[in-house]
């Protein structure tokens, strides 16, 4: 049996929380459809460096920039998932940290 190949670690987190829920299916899909891993990288970028009351409207920001057609605008359901994707991501990276940190110390 073959693996799926994700484009991106946020499409692969995406599967996982969301594919599973119907009624979040078509919200998630409809977020990782749109994302290429040029944006979802800029994405990963701002939700790390903007701080807590800043992030929803930075993420917005950018993503009206990159689909200015109101069909493609994101709902609150849809914002609080990608917000929820880019924080198991950054959860995610500091897990594996942590796991290279342990690693040296053994050694």
């Amino acid at each position: 049996m073959s693996e799926i190949h994700f484009p991106t670690p946020l499409h692969a987190l995406g599967a996982k929380h969301y594919n599973h829920h119907p009624s979040c299916h078509d919200d998630a899909n409809f977020i990782l459809n749109h994302l290429d891993e040029r944006q979802a990288g800029i994405l990963k970028k701002i939700y790390f460096e903007a701080n807590q009351f800043t992030r929803h409207k930075e993420i917005s920001t950018m993503w009206k920039e990159w689909y200015p057609e109101t069909e493609d605008q994101l709902n609150n359901t849809q914002m609080n998932m990608l917000v929820f994707l880019l924080n198991m991501h950054g959860l995610q990276i500091a897990k594996e940290n942590r796991k290279k940190k342990l690693r040296k110390f053994k050694r």
